[in-house]
């Protein structure tokens, strides 16, 4: 009896696509922000050096490994930073944004505008130079400007999640005072 294949669910999809997402940011950010939580770094950090290592073995670009060993660096880093930090940050924040903190601009700009602008300036900056010199622009151009594309899409399901657990502490009070008056109106407490 062959086996029936199974669709994924539109919620399969989503989480997929916004996990690779948050890899591929964890791929870019890790060098431009600060004051990381202990646990952000890990799993989707190490999926993200992963991300890496296979996106230069399919491009063969040198610089792509160079990227991926200042990251490395900048990996330890943060890390070490975040240690010192616990308790003082969210055990998965995923870091302040320092040139927000330049600009004098909020999180949230910083890392849905700002960030994708300098990553999208980088990376087209790179896809002149290696077009000039005649080398493949599937390389590390092409990576960096996904962050375009990527950052902001991270960031935004990341604040829908907050505005989820939000609305379900507002509500958990609010059943939690409407079972306080029923219990008081029942049992006269």
């Amino acid at each position: 009896m062959p086996q029936q294949q199974q669709e994924l669910t539109f919620k399969e999809k989503f989480n997929f696509a916004w996990s690779l997402c948050l890899y591929h940011q964890r791929c870019l950010v890790i060098i431009c922000r600060d004051r990381w939580g202990k646990n952000a770094l890990g799993f989707p950090s190490a999926l993200g050096l992963l991300m890496m290592v296979i996106w230069y073995m399919v491009t063969q670009d040198p610089f792509m490994l160079a990227w991926t060993g200042v990251w490395c660096i900048y990996q330890l880093k943060r890390r070490g930073e975040a240690v010192k930090l616990s308790g003082q940050v969210h055990s998965y924040s995923d870091g302040r944004s320092i040139d927000g903190d330049r600009f004098g601009m909020s999180e949230k700009t910083a890392k849905t505008v700002l960030e994708p602008i300098m990553f999208g300036l980088l990376g087209g900056f790179l896809y002149w130079v290696y077009d000039v010199n005649g080398w493949s622009v599937r390389g590390l151009p092409a990576f960096l400007l996904l962050g375009i594309f990527t950052l902001p899409a991270a960031e935004w399901a990341k604040q829908a999640a907050w505005e989820r657990k939000l609305d379900a502490m507002a509500d958990s009070r609010m059943e939690s005072e409407s079972l306080q008056r029923d219990y008081q109106d029942k049992y006269g407490n």
